[in-house]
């Protein structure tokens, strides 16, 4: 079975990387999914075969941060602006 290298981001905003053993692409996405977790990169990776994946050191630093409830509401309101003068 084919191996894939992976990146997520779980729901506290934590990110995770590894490798995943799958029939197929498809396959390897169901299953991070099912897991409630958030693919940032899903690929298939000939240096897994090996055992060597390499995560980004500032993807596992990052800290969760929240967006407030308020910049998402001006974003919004910005967007619709932006898309009714189109």
């Amino acid at each position: 079975m084919p191996k894939f290298a992976y990146q997520v981001r779980e729901g506290s905003g934590r990110s995770d990387a590894g490798i995943l053993v799958a029939s197929d692409l498809m396959e390897a996405s169901r299953q991070l999914r099912k897991e409630g977790k958030t693919i940032v990169t899903l690929r298939e990776d000939s240096q897994a075969a090996r055992g060597a994946v390499r995560a980004t050191p500032q993807a596992r630093e990052l800290p969760a941060r929240k967006v407030r409830r308020e910049d998402v509401i001006y974003f919004a309101t910005q967007l619709a602006v932006m898309v009714e003068r189109a």
